[in-house]
């Protein structure tokens, strides 16, 4: 299907890109950055003294969830038989993830990678099969956390400030779903990504960024939004488990695992409104939505 739908080659020259701008980027040093006309606290910023770079699609957080999403897809496309290119290619994207300092970003990597494990195990896999790879997960999971644990914590990824802040601020902007605003929302815009454009074009706005999805449509188009927002959900994650039970196809799976990541995450960050992250999430995503034949066709 991959080589008639030219999709892989189109992201992995995008995912090229954002490791090599990356780089580049952090070669130059904050500085020379400012000389080239980007803005401190939109463009790049620091964590705990590391910086935090755009890469080429302009924001941090854009560039740390789209390598997530290119660099498991990417994975996912690599036949079973080449695994060291795909040892490669997920030791490359956690190692720019991490470097990254987006929580989110790993977050939803992480997620994708142990959904799609966990249902291909426990598809295709006898019971005896499970029962061994069942057993080693618990072998060695005490010495991976571990690992994982004391690398995150180098790069200060446990720091709960931010937390906190957040948990103050969702309950100042809460309004009760009795309410008029709780019903049908403040207005598109209001708050999230768009709120800080609004305000900057002088546009009456809360400039709240939310940092959650679920409550950010709440306070934009109220419960009734909400609860068809939830709806949504159900459905495509429910059509996309049914197209991966009847084909089994590892890109319908990969879909599943992404959407998995997507509802997660969307409680810590407004991941929808991230581009170009979106835009390749909803064409992969949709692409896997259509019905049984079609997907068996492919794309000519």
């Amino acid at each position: 299907m991959y080589k008639r739908f030219s999709f892989f080659k189109i992201l992995m020259l995008i995912y090229i890109l954002c490791l090599i701008g990356w780089i580049v980027q952090y070669v130059l040093g904050a500085q020379n950055l400012l000389l080239l006309g980007y803005k401190y606290g939109t463009n790049f910023e620091h964590f705990n003294s590391l910086l935090r770079l755009p890469s080429i699609v302009g924001t941090p957080g854009n560039f740390s969830i789209l390598l997530a999403l290119l660099g498991f897809i990417l994975e996912k496309c690599i036949p079973n038989e080449k695994k060291h290119y795909k040892w490669i290619l997920n030791l490359t994207t956690l190692l720019f993830l991490i470097l990254s300092t987006k929580r989110f970003a790993l977050l939803f990597w992480v997620i994708a990678q142990l959904v799609y494990f966990l249902v291909s195990t426990f598809r295709k896999s006898s019971k005896r099969t499970v029962l061994f790879n069942n057993s080693m997960i618990f072998l060695f999971l005490p010495i991976l956390t571990y690992t994982f644990y004391f690398i995150l914590d180098r790069f200060n990824y446990f720091a709960s400030n931010s937390l906190f802040a957040r948990f103050k601020l969702w309950g100042e902007y809460l309004y009760s779903p009795f309410s008029l605003e709780g019903i049908i929302g403040l207005g598109l815009g209001k708050v999230g990504a768009a709120s800080r454009r609004m305000e900057e074009l002088n546009y009456n706005s809360l400039n709240y960024s939310v940092d959650n999805q679920y409550l950010a449509i709440y306070q934009q188009v109220g419960i009734i939004g909400l609860l068809i927002t939830f709806a949504l959900i159900l459905i495509i994650g429910k059509k996309l488990l049914f197209t991966y039970v009847h084909n089994g196809e590892k890109n319908n799976l990969t879909a599943l695992s992404l959407f998995s990541g997507l509802i997660i995450v969307s409680f810590f960050t407004n991941i929808l409104e991230l581009y170009p992250f979106n835009v390749f999430l909803w064409m992969f995503v949709g692409y896997n939505l259509l019905n049984e034949k079609t997907i068996n066709k492919g794309v000519e």
